[in-house]
């Protein structure tokens, strides 16, 4: 298969992903949501694409300050909102301080973030690193929505098959039906996915 990112015929990063589909429903008490599985989905990503996201990763520069230009431009009206009502009765002057501090706050923790996840990355080898930089890429290429679902994707790795029940639901946002399912499909795609390999090993012999 083709790479999820640029189309190259050739993509060295192959990824089984069970797909996920959340409707988020609006009632009078709150919001719930009905999830559902879909199909386990073969991605592919070429090389090239998952070192440059990785070095996007290691070397945030660029990334980040498309992150935080968005609150930076929150910033000045605040103050020029905070300047004008100056001295009027504290309602007025809140619009202005709102601005500043959801800009402040949403570009300190774009920082964070960026600092984070540039930390997980530094303390893995390349080759690891690569790996995870390229499933990272993948599922931010891959679908976001069908119809009024959301998709997310939950990758069948050895990562995933050591994980419990609890941990897919927290980590994967899922609701316990759904993580028991997940887990029971996530480990019948792997015994699958063993034994084709088994079976082309023999064809071999």
């Amino acid at each position: 298969m083709s790479c999820i990112s640029c189309g190259k015929s050739e993509a060295e990063y192959r990824f089984q992903a069970l797909e996920v589909q959340t409707l988020h429903l609006r009632e009078f008490n709150g919001e719930r949501k009905i999830q559902a599985l879909g199909n386990v989905l073969e991605l592919d990503i070429c090389e090239d694409c998952a070192m440059a996201h990785l070095s996007g990763i290691l070397s945030p520069g660029r990334n980040l300050f498309r992150k935080i230009l968005p609150f930076a431009l929150l910033i000045p009206p605040g103050i020029l909102l905070t300047i004008l009502f100056r001295g009027r009765e504290p309602v007025y002057l809140m619009p202005g301080i709102c601005a500043i501090l959801c800009g402040c706050l949403g570009g300190l923790s774009a920082i964070m973030n960026a600092c984070r996840r540039r930390q997980e990355y530094a303390v893995l080898d390349q080759k690891e690193a690569l790996t995870k930089a390229a499933w990272d890429a993948v599922s931010a290429c891959a679908p976001k929505k069908v119809g009024d679902n959301d998709l997310t994707y939950i990758p069948v790795t050895r990562e995933s098959l050591a994980r419990k029940n609890g941990d897919l639901m927290i980590l994967y946002d899922l609701i316990p039906d759904i993580a028991k399912e997940a887990f029971r499909r996530i480990h019948l795609q792997e015994t699958l996915h063993s034994v084709h390999t088994v079976g082309k090993k023999n064809e071999q012999l």
